[in-house]
């Protein structure tokens, strides 16, 4: 009895945490990506923690450096472009929709007035598009304002995604700082999409992707980032893959 109440819960949450009108989505012919950002929450949950003692000083030293030198921003900015440009990708080829350039969001003063003051804080050490706000930053928009922002680009609809990336699995082992440890990151994704009516016509607040098959490694309190890039990439490539999938598997209340 247990067994099959558990099969028939995991039925149930398989397309949880999302709602969709898949014939306004499908009426759809031109969409804009408004919003984007991706933020990392790898903080290690199994223990496994080298950010403590000597070992985490330098770790969180060299962090630091690797923030106020702007190497880290840099990696941020390139990863939030290939983010980006991969979920226009998708967008593109499975729902034939065209999607705005980005340019066309600077014809837009409501827009770029929004973006000439942007929440440094909450961007900093986090994944953004050059000239385009974070979903955070669109939320000081009404659904409405967000409806007249699509008539305004001259769309169907404008779309929002925010990346999450946690830790999905640790390899390795460390103790107080001392060893190296392995965090194979899994991106979630959050996407919502509105029309010109200003009705949110798709959101998918939980598309978890697959754990990446290579992590990041820290070793002595140290994260080495030569392959964070590449790592990240496929964490939200993955992601991107269960948006598509979750929408495909949704079937609307009749």
């Amino acid at each position: 009895m247990k067994k099959l109440t558990l099969l028939v819960l995991v039925a149930l949450s398989g397309c949880a945490g999302m709602q969709v009108n898949k014939s306004q989505v499908t009426a759809a012919k031109k969409v804009a990506v408004v919003g984007y950002q991706g933020v990392l929450q790898l903080e290690d949950q199994n223990g496994n923690n080298q950010k403590n003692g000597i070992a985490g000083a330098i770790g969180a030293s060299k962090a630091a450096a690797d923030l106020m030198s702007g190497r880290m921003g840099e990696r941020r900015a390139q990863q939030g472009e290939a983010g980006y440009t991969e979920l226009t990708k998708r967008l593109q080829t499975t729902f034939q929709w065209e999607v705005a350039p980005r340019e066309a969001l600077a014809t837009v003063p409501v827009y770029q007035d929004r973006l000439a003051r942007p929440s440094k804080l909450t961007r900093m050490g986090t994944q953004t598009v050059s000239g385009v706000l974070t979903p955070g930053e669109l939320m000081s928009m009404k659904k409405q304002e967000l409806g007249e922002l699509a008539k305004a680009l001259g769309v169907d609809a404008v779309a929002t995604v925010n990346l999450t990336y946690t830790v999905g699995k640790t390899g390795g082992f460390a103790v107080a700082g001392m060893g190296s440890t392995t965090r194979y990151p899994v991106a979630t994704a959050h996407l919502t999409v509105v029309d010109t009516n200003g009705q949110v016509i798709w959101e998918d607040f939980a598309a978890k992707g697959k754990v990446a098959s290579t992590g990041l490694r820290t070793t002595m309190g140290a994260d080495l980032v030569e392959n964070e890039t590449e790592v990240l990439s496929e964490a939200a490539a993955s992601a991107f893959d269960a948006v598509i999938e979750r929408y495909q598997a949704f079937e609307e209340k009749k």
